[in-house]
């Protein structure tokens, strides 16, 4: 099956949830325990279960193979099945998960194909109790790499892209150069002309590209838009992946919008993301490893810092690397904004994954008459935890960078990770 095996919707305390498709003669004791605890503050928190130490091996030698262009096996990607095997725990493991489940009084809402994320509806603990501690989730820590939902977020996560200039074009630019509009506004002819796009469009119904975001968009201010910028081939049809609300947010909307420009002619998804997670992209994750057809292009303009996202999330950035190169082997893009902070010591995370492409903004300039450049409130550096160790194909980049000259930041850790923006 591509979807949840469970998933009817249902409210907790104004947040979106999902509950079992009851079938059978528990059916209505399930409902009646759902009528009771959601009466209750609830909380969704998604198990992320061991996967095989020696699939887990086997699963990064492919990534690293099929992402290679020097490798005999460049492109050759795995099949969505091969993935799930790679991904199933061991069955021991996955009956003490869902047997903690059920001692801890909670109902399992949702799982992966491959039953290595599982997200239950647990009650809150005793208020004077940390939930982590009232879990003791040392009894089952060979079962488990780490549970996502144990800390609410106050704030969902984002990441502004940086808004145009008004500035006028310099009269010394050249009429010529395709990037020159870029110094007035980046609207969607500025864009497409400026990449040399012109009029590509795409022609293939299997291909497809996704925005992943905590906000809702409006499909009338999608069709506006277009009709605004003269894009002939933009989607009349988006597939939503989770309830979208119509209430038009800045961020989805800007994602949705700009995706269909530059990307004309190419099948639209919308994924939403309960932003208000320690792990936002549980949801997302979750719903990628149960779809045969995906879209190959996941866009996200949503992170964190990364030692914060750690902390949370114990075990948690190792894990999510392990779900996006999972992703990656199957053929599929992941592009994340590396966020408008400039430098910061910590990074961004997931944009910090190595996993994943990091993209930034460019400006030309304050007086828009300079060459393209990075812009230098696009979040960039060498990653802080060392979970993201340096990757191999980083290491002449670092070698050539540590032998330029300039200002450089201080407490570099250049052991780990370089991460810029491309």
């Amino acid at each position: 099956s591509d979807v949840y095996k469970r998933q009817v919707s249902t409210q907790s305390t104004g947040t979106k949830r999902q509950a079992m498709h009851l079938t059978g003669r528990a059916g209505w004791l399930i409902l009646l325990w759902l009528g009771l605890a959601l009466s209750s503050d609830l909380r969704t928190v998604t198990f992320y279960v061991t996967h095989v130490p020696s699939h887990r091996d086997t699963l990064t030698t492919a990534f690293h193979q099929v992402s290679d262009p020097t490798h005999p096996r460049y492109r050759h990607h795995l099949a969505f099945n091969q993935v799930v095997q790679l991904q199933r725990p061991l069955p021991e493991h996955i009956r003490t998960v869902r047997s903690y489940i059920q001692q801890l009084g909670g109902l399992e809402i949702a799982s992966s194909l491959a039953e290595d994320k599982i997200v239950a509806l647990l009650p809150n603990p005793d208020p004077d109790a940390s939930f982590l501690e009232s879990m003791r989730l040392v009894d089952i820590s060979d079962a488990i790499e780490t549970v996502v939902g144990l800390t609410p977020r106050s704030h969902p996560p984002s990441e502004r892209l940086p808004q145009s200039s008004d500035a006028g074009v310099s009269s010394n630019k050249q009429i010529s150069d395709p990037q020159a509009c870029l110094a007035d506004r980046a609207v969607p002819p500025c864009i497409r002309k400026a990449y040399g796009l012109g009029n590509l469009t795409g022609s293939s119904r299997s291909n497809g590209h996704a925005v992943i975001v905590n906000q809702g968009f409006k499909p009338s201010d999608l069709k506006s838009f277009c009709k605004e910028y003269k894009l002939p081939h933009c989607p009349e049809h988006v597939t939503e992946i989770g309830k979208n609300t119509g209430e038009a947010g800045d961020e989805a909307s800007l994602d949705v919008q700009y995706i269909s420009a530059t990307g004309q002619g190419i099948p639209l998804w919308w994924v939403y993301i309960d932003g208000h997670s320690a792990n936002p992209f549980s949801d997302w994750l979750t719903w990628a490893s149960n779809t045969s057809q995906i879209p190959w292009v996941h866009s996200l303009s949503v992170g964190e810092p990364e030692d914060e996202f750690s902390s949370d999330n114990p075990g948690g950035v190792a894990r999510m690397n392990a779900e996006m190169m999972a992703l990656g082997v199957r053929g599929v893009s992941v592009v994340f904004a590396s966020g408008d902070s400039g430098y910061q010591k910590a990074q961004k995370f997931g944009s910090s994954s190595p996993y994943v492409t990091s993209v930034g903004g460019v400006f030309n300039g304050d007086l828009g008459d300079e060459v393209l450049q990075v812009d230098p409130i696009s979040t960039g550096g060498f990653s802080s935890i060392d979970e993201n160790p340096i990757q191999p194909w980083q290491q002449s980049a670092v070698q050539a960078w540590l032998r330029t000259t300039g200002e450089r930041p201080s407490h570099l850790n250049t052991s780990c990770l370089l991460y810029t923006s491309d």
